[in-house]
């Protein structure tokens, strides 16, 4: 699940920064042997201009995204506020609406994960009753057990 993680140490200025961003899976990774760079889900978050000395660095997960007294404040968790999706009967629905884990931090990935990808190809393991696999506007795709019922009912 998505949370907001505070990046801090210091730059090889010898000042005191921290990076917030929101995300799941936080770390550093080498620039060279005295700098590293802050990497959030496989992504380098803050750019090539944007690092701290090793010895120094260090991530940590936080409520929110509050400054820090001596620090230079860069980044927000803003998009740790969205409030995420479930499935419920293929359909996502917020969930806060029925006090729900949210298993899905947006809309467009609970519908890929309902099988709900109107106007395009169903991804696998789903299927539209289209020949070419394309669902319609307006219409989900089902999962391929059904698919398979459909097709045998309809001979």
């Amino acid at each position: 699940m998505t949370q907001c993680f505070r990046f801090y140490g210091k730059g090889t200025d010898n000042n005191n920064y921290e990076f917030f961003a929101c995300g799941v899976t936080a770390e550093y990774r080498a620039r060279d042997s005295n700098t590293v760079y802050l990497f959030l889900d496989g992504v380098n978050i803050a750019g090539t201009n944007y690092f701290y000395t090793s010895a120094t660095a260090q991530v940590s997960a936080v409520a929110n995204d509050s400054a820090t007294t001596g620090y230079t404040k860069f980044g927000n968790c803003s998009a740790c506020n969205a409030v995420p999706y479930d499935c419920i009967n293929n359909s996502c629905v917020k969930s806060n609406v029925y006090g729900t884990p949210g298993e899905y931090d947006s809309l467009a990935e609970c519908q890929a994960g309902c099988g709900m990808v109107s106007g395009q190809t169903c991804p696998d393991p789903f299927k539209c009753l289209d020949p070419n696999n394309y669902c319609p506007p307006d219409m989900v795709c089902i999962e391929q057990v059904e698919y398979n019922e459909i097709k045998r009912l309809i001979g």
